[in-house]
């Protein structure tokens, strides 16, 4: 989550944070444009008000490093023109046995109005490809003919929800990859179509349970340049600090940033 730099869609990354608290496995990356090999893809439906110009992308590389939040003071101030002008939302999602049930990214997008500011916010639904095979292999994209039609009809009835705005779909838009490309090709191809300084991916199994002070922490970000990665809490970055204590006997330090107080991830 930084302003785009020449070179890689992504860069390796010096400190960066989880976000303590019981918000789940929503997370934020520092990005960069790269405008080189494209993967095939097309625009679904897009919502009255669109995120950005149309570009493609396709290699990405992960981020190898990290940091953990605990939050001192949990403010929701934020002012949702604030944050709607500085952060886009990608969401990734991929064949599921539920197609062509629309109810689990429902559920992801209406759980945006527990962070103010966040449902405003310019959406891109990446949509990844599928292979065809005699049976299911859902991680690595492998559906059968029936199933390929549940899919095609999910991100048809998506295409609708962005059309009508409703249900926390309003300026958005959905794009649908042409070939099996994996979560990080997915997320380049969306982050060709973004424009804010910040960017944050959420996978569509990754429901918000609770609030944080996203304003504060795009503040840390602005504040701090050490900072290029901000990760919400899961289960297995609760009580982080203690954890690396007892496993590695590694003391983390922390660094406190506009009320924030930063841990770093020592792995990833």
């Amino acid at each position: 989550m930084l302003p785009a730099l020449a070179g890689s869609a992504y860069r390796r990354i010096t400190v960066g944070a989880v976000l303590g608290g019981t918000v789940m496995g929503i997370v934020m990356w520092w990005w960069s444009r790269d405008t080189s090999a494209q993967p095939s893809e097309e625009v679904v439906h897009t919502s009255h008000q669109r995120p950005s110009p149309k570009r493609r992308v396709r290699t990405s590389e992960k981020n190898t490093a990290g940091t953990a939040i605990e939050v001192a003071a949990a403010s929701p101030t934020t002012m949702e023109e604030v944050v709607k002008g500085r952060l886009t939302m990608i969401v990734t999602t991929s064949p599921v046995q539920s197609n062509p049930c629309t109810q689990m990214i429902q559920s992801l997008v209406e759980s945006f109005d527990l962070v103010p500011g966040l449902s405003g916010c310019a959406k891109i639904i990446v949509c990844d490809g599928v292979r065809e095979g005699s049976v299911c292999k859902y991680r690595s994209g492998q559906v059968t003919t029936e199933k390929r039609r549940d899919y095609d009809g999910y991100v048809e009835r998506l295409g609708d929800l962005c059309m009508s705005g409703s249900g926390g779909f309003a300026n958005s838009v959905v794009i649908r990859l042409h070939e099996r490309c994996g979560f990080g090709n997915a997320v380049k191809a969306a982050l060709s179509r973004v424009e804010t300084k910040y960017v944050m991916i959420v996978q569509h199994d990754r429901s918000f349970v609770a609030s944080f002070p996203l304003e504060g922490v795009l503040a840390a970000m602005d504040a701090e340049p050490a900072v290029k990665y901000v990760g919400l809490c899961t289960s297995t970055t609760l009580n982080y600090a203690h954890k690396i204590r007892s496993r590695y006997q590694i003391p983390l330090q922390s660094l406190d940033v506009c009320g924030l107080r930063l841990l770093p991830l020592i792995y990833w």
